[in-house]
């Protein structure tokens, strides 16, 4: 069954999927944002249920769409974990970053705040993942002449001070980004990933 088409026509827009665990369901959570010249961006949220097979806008009152955050639309994916959709954002007045997550079970959106490490970094710089089922977070630096991808990881879902620096990677060999299937890696030994490459060598030949 292909999935219909969404209601909302829009040039800026995010989405996230995920699984809904309370109504065992799938779903696509799409946030649109409408750029006008005098006045501030409008903001509409519709989400796809897979058991109910068609898109439905989002209520107003707590559900909607807090107005006093931005995330970014550069082409950074959100992640999924623990029932919710993360997305790298900011404060508007402040820029401080923070990640904005949508409850797929109550609809709701949530924030979580970021250690004070982490206070210069835009959401054009950042993005959420998952490594080794923890939520983490990719913030790009560029502090010529070096450039280099920091990982962070949260050690306990929804504690801030557990927010921990995991790794640094090296990005001025022309690596350009951190791709979620590499963070695997970052978790095994340099020579047990050189043993694997190898073998595989040994039985192409």
């Amino acid at each position: 069954m292909a999935m219909p088409k969404p209601r909302i026509k829009a040039a800026f827009h995010c989405h996230g999927f995920g699984f809904d665990p309370r109504n065992n369901d799938y779903k696509v959570v799409r946030i649109v944002n409408f750029y006008r010249t005098t006045e501030a961006p409008t903001t509409r949220i519709e989400v796809y249920s897979l058991n109910a097979g068609s898109w439905k806008m989002s209520s107003t009152g707590r559900n909607s769409y807090p107005v006093e955050i931005t995330i970014g639309y550069t082409g950074r994916f959100p992640s999924y974990l623990e029932g919710a959709v993360h997305f790298a954002a900011n404060m508007c007045n402040s820029n401080d970053p923070l990640i904005l997550l949508f409850d797929l079970s109550d609809e709701v959106f949530q924030t979580m705040m970021l250690p004070n490490g982490m206070v210069s970094v835009s959401t054009e710089e950042m993005s959420t993942s998952v490594f080794g089922g923890l939520l983490s977070l990719l913030c790009y630096k560029d502090a010529a002449p070096n450039q280099y991808c920091l990982i962070w990881i949260m050690k306990e879902y929804g504690v801030v001070d557990s927010w921990c620096k995991q790794f640094t990677v090296d990005l001025s060999g022309g690596i350009t980004k951190v791709l979620e299937e590499n963070l695997v890696l970052l978790n095994k030994p340099n020579d047990a990933f050189s043993r694997r490459q190898v073998s595989r060598k040994r039985k192409d030949r």
